[in-house]
């Protein structure tokens, strides 16, 4: 699992480098299935060409579910200040 995680956070770096990146931190106590659909949903619709966001289940390492995206205005969402 750890090999996976690697692999796409190495194949979205490139992506994600040269732009603005904002994150989402749910924690797994709030967390359900209804509010995953509501936030992916709200993700799809602001999502323009060239955009694009991904989700993680960190809940075992560190307790959150984590959204991050490339879309500016998301309310919630963070600037993160250093991508890796």
């Amino acid at each position: 699992m750890a090999f996976k995680k690697k692999t796409i956070l190495y194949n979205m770096y490139p992506r994600f480098r040269h732009r603005e990146v904002f994150c989402l931190r749910v924690p797994v106590d709030d967390w359900d299935l209804h509010k995953h659909e509501a936030i992916t949903r709200r993700l799809q619709r602001a999502k323009e060409d060239g955009q694009g966001w991904t989700a993680f289940d960190n809940g075992l390492d560190r307790g959150y579910f984590i959204y991050v995206t490339d879309i500016p205005g998301m309310k919630g969402f963070e600037p993160i200040d250093d991508i890796k």
